[in-house]
């Protein structure tokens, strides 16, 4: 569970995940010496205690190429799971930065076996898959979840890529997707990006019309088909979000 701080800009954060579709893609890339394109490209070693891994199994190859990502404004987060797939989000990423270097970094792994990526600010985020819910005599508690591209589409963000398997595999038309949104559609050579709107920060004022689509829309993730839970304590939120991130993770 994690919680974000309400965007302000221009102190806004954002991230960028990049969704391999094999553990190798992402392997190949650390090993070749993690370049990054620019204005992400990296010029000094920084903190030297490596990314934070969830999978110990990740350590043989990640801990010492990937030293160099931190120290430099933003840090990366590394992740593999069945079936043998792999991803990286690139985070804490100014406003300004993550306007400038989404896409040139979506179009960059692209060409290194990404399947799927988006890159938003941290609230566009928040109203895609960071969970709320009110607790009885506790606050709130949050979970993101909705995040398993395997099984959906996780949610429409201010750029979207979608290799030509991905778009498959979740029958995807992204001519026609681009056609609901009013997005722009640029094709790539594996697959394409669908940037939503021209600014990262222009999601707010398209958020109730995109919150909708997704609504309807069995392919995509959506906060709204969450039935509401009510009357909850702190015992009945833990087993309710565990729940939650069973059905979807």
């Amino acid at each position: 569970m994690r919680g974000y701080q309400t965007v302000r800009p221009p102190r806004a954060k954002g991230s960028i995940r990049i969704v391999f579709e094999t553990a190798d893609a992402l392997r190949n890339w650390l090993n070749s010496g993690v370049p990054l394109p620019s204005p992400l490209r990296l010029k000094t070693l920084g903190d030297r205690r490596g990314p934070r891994i969830e999978d110990s199994s990740f350590t043989q190859f990640v801990a010492q190429p990937a030293a160099s990502l931190h120290g430099s404004g933003f840090f990366v987060y590394f992740q593999s799971y069945p079936p043998h797939r792999a991803e990286m989000t690139v985070y804490e990423l100014t406003g300004a930065k993550l306007a400038r270097s989404g896409f040139d970094v979506l179009r960059f792994f692209s060409d290194r076996g990404m399947r799927f990526g988006c890159a938003a600010l941290d609230g566009e985020n928040q109203a895609r898959n960071l969970f709320k819910q009110a607790v009885r005599g506790f606050g709130g508690a949050t979970s993101t979840i909705g995040r398993n591209c395997d099984q959906y589409v996780p949610g429409l963000y201010w750029l979207n890529y979608y290799s030509r398997a991905f778009a498959q595999q979740h029958n995807l038309n992204p001519s026609d997707l681009a056609n609901a949104t009013g997005g722009e559609l640029i094709e790539l050579t594996h697959g394409c990006v669908l940037r939503l709107y021209q600014s990262p920060g222009d999601w707010i004022d398209h958020e109730a019309r995109m919150a909708g689509l997704l609504a309807v829309d069995r392919r995509f993730f959506s906060l709204l088909r969450i039935p509401p839970a009510t009357n909850l304590g702190p015992r009945e939120i833990l087993l309710y979000l565990r729940h939650l991130g069973d059905q979807w993770p």
